[in-house]
């Protein structure tokens, strides 16, 4: 979990070199480990005790992971999430519903993204 908000650190970093890193990083786990990586993800935005920008990014992240403004681009994001092991899902929703109540706004108004 430490390495996933290191890299979320690492993406606004100006050192182009270290960004690109870490943005690569994001995208491997995403597709090597789907299921993991999102629960990692709604784990860091529920985390009451995080940095509130890495909360909403983490929290970004995931929505983006999931939602797709394009027709095509949301039919496969659906695909992917409806192929996740049940416990991931369960896990995810669980996540998402700590985040909405979560007294902090940035938090839950993340979450109700």
């Amino acid at each position: 979990m430490d390495q996933l908000a290191l890299a979320f650190q690492q993406c606004q970093d100006p050192n182009p070199d270290v960004r690109n890193q870490a943005e690569t990083q994001l995208e491997t786990a995403a597709k090597q480990q789907y299921d993991h990586f999102l629960v990692s993800l709604l784990t860091l935005l529920a985390d009451e005790v995080r940095d509130d920008v890495l909360r909403q990014a983490a929290g970004i992240y995931a929505k983006n992971l999931i939602v797709g403004h394009d027709a095509e681009i949301s039919r496969k994001k659906k695909e992917q999430w409806l192929q996740c092991n049940q416990t991931a899902k369960d896990q995810a929703r669980g996540l998402i519903l700590q985040a909405l109540a979560s007294t902090k706004k940035v938090a839950s108004h993340t979450a109700a993204q």
